[in-house]
């Protein structure tokens, strides 16, 4: 027999035990040693703005399970913590793009463990960068053949700069304004640098030409660079015949891509493409004949969505005629198509676009205007024509570099005679998504200009490279020109 008092101590227990239950107490009660995991989550009210007036408000409500607040705004500034920061705020004063991080964590527990999760958004600070034109080099003849904005927002241009009686691949790395920071010439040997571009570890990649051993044929000649322009590594690459490097990209596995032209034995040219690993070794090189031609050039290469290649180029037998050719990733051949008329047309830039298929620029006989007018051609993936534009006076046009910008358009840089007399100015041309016409500048003095390289800026302004002989130290100087959105570089 139970006593009373036991009976009342079992009643009492049931009682504590049920209520427990009705509570929802057990396994997920976070009771010390049992937490509910935090779960990271923020908004924000502006995902761009600009630097003038760039304050943006994060809002952590929907995290959940969380005790404490840690924010990382991207910038540099000090990180931000506490249990009371579920809604904060920031102001950018640098431009770029900011990787916010949140940081939340739980309630510590008795033992003294706590769980934590972090989620991040970026956050686009626009800073407008005045326009400006400016000139490098020195008393002799230097050209700039190719630029790139670089992850600081300042630029790098490659070319060739003349040292006495020889000519070198020139480096040259500007800031975001256009002021000279360093620059540095590779070789005296009739080096000329044709393409750069910034590499995954902040250094860079020029891809050029070099007079064999004193003789009138050609190598190719790749250089790796450090951040600070200081060589890391060169690699030469030679062959029977003539080989010209004129287009590099860093692919997607940290190796390198390569296009030109190879001749050799009575033979050629043939558009040329080389692959490269980290350290420049070749892993493998391809020739492709201008479609049965056996005369074909490679200006431009660009890895496609699919990790093959696609290069734009010229191949000819009487007339010549725009080249694109596609590949692999192993460089065999898919797809070569061709364009033109019954009269000269070239192509010396393409990119993928956002759609899949391609936008090619160069030049034509056969269209247009005046002698040569630009050419700009769209097709689709499989590199058949969607549509051709042509744009020029009466004079000698030419289109040496296209680019999509971010609003789908197409922006040209290349030469213009406008009025078909007299000197060269750099022509620039804005396009929307069709091809049609929006706008066009020049820019240029009393004597030649041309533009070679075109991209857009972090700001949707645009930068140019090329050459001038009516400013700078004497010769041909290297031209760098800044404009805003609308062309304009004053």
């Amino acid at each position: 027999m139970l006593s009373i008092n036991q009976i009342q101590l079992n009643r009492y227990l049931f009682m504590v035990l049920s209520f427990a239950l009705l509570c929802g107490c057990g396994k997920d009660d976070p009771t010390p040693g049992n937490q509910l995991a935090p779960v990271a989550c923020f908004t924000l009210d502006k995902a761009e703005c600009a630097i003038e007036d760039c304050t943006v408000n994060f809002d952590a409500s929907c995290a959940e399970n969380a005790a404490n607040y840690e924010w990382d705004f991207g910038d540099g500034s000090p990180v931000v913590k506490g249990h009371d920061l579920q809604q904060v705020s920031h102001t950018y004063t640098s431009g770029g793009v900011k990787t916010v991080k949140l940081t939340v964590t739980s309630e510590l527990t008795i033992s003294g463990d706590q769980e934590m999760d972090e989620t991040t958004m970026a956050v686009l600070v626009k800073e407008i960068i005045p326009p400006f034109i400016t000139t490098f080099g020195g008393t002799f003849s230097d050209i700039g053949r190719s630029v790139q904005q670089t992850s600081d927002g300042g630029y790098i241009i490659t070319g060739t700069g003349r040292n006495s009686n020889e000519n070198g691949i020139y480096l040259v790395k500007t800031d975001r304004y256009g002021d000279l920071l360093w620059d540095k010439i590779f070789g005296t040997s009739g080096n000329t640098g044709q393409s750069v571009q910034q590499t995954q570890d902040g250094g860079y990649i020029i891809v050029g030409d070099v007079f064999v051993n004193g003789t009138v044929e050609r190598e190719i000649h790749l250089i790796k660079a450090d951040q600070s322009g200081s060589l890391v590594w060169e690699k030469y690459f030679s062959g029977a015949g003539e080989q010209n490097g004129l287009s590099v990209q860093q692919t997607s596995d940290g190796g390198y891509i390569i296009a030109g032209d190879t001749r050799g034995g009575g033979l050629g040219p043939f558009a040329y493409l080389i692959k490269t690993d980290p350290q420049g070794n070749q892993v493998w090189n391809k020739k492709f004949d201008g479609n049965g031609n056996g005369n074909a050039m490679g200006y431009c290469v660009q890895q496609t969505q699919d990790g093959g290649y696609i290069i734009a180029g010229t191949t000819s037998s009487n007339q010549a005629d725009v080249y694109l050719v596609k590949t692999d990733p192993n460089g065999n051949l898919v797809w070569e198509k061709t364009f033109g008329g019954s009269l000269d047309d070239q192509g010396f830039s393409v990119q993928q676009t956002s759609d899949g298929g391609y936008i090619i620029t160069g030049l034509t006989d056969s269209e247009g205007a005046g002698s040569f007018d630009v050419y700009l051609i769209k097709t689709d993936q499989n590199g058949d024509q969607e549509w051709a534009k042509t744009f020029g006076d009466i004079g000698d046009d030419r289109g040496f570099s296209v680019q999509q910008t971010q609003d789908g358009g197409y922006i040209i840089a290349g030469w213009t005679q406008i009025g078909g007399v007299g000197n060269s100015d750099v022509y620039l041309i804005k396009t929307d998504q069709n091809g049609t016409q929006l706008w066009f500048r020049t820019f240029g003095g009393v004597a030649d200009e041309s533009g070679f390289s075109v991209q857009q800026t972090q700001d949707g302004g645009y930068i140019i490279a090329g050459l001038t002989t009516s400013q700078g130290a004497g010769g041909s100087d290297v031209y760098l020109i800044k404009t805003d959105e609308n062309g304009f570089a004053e």
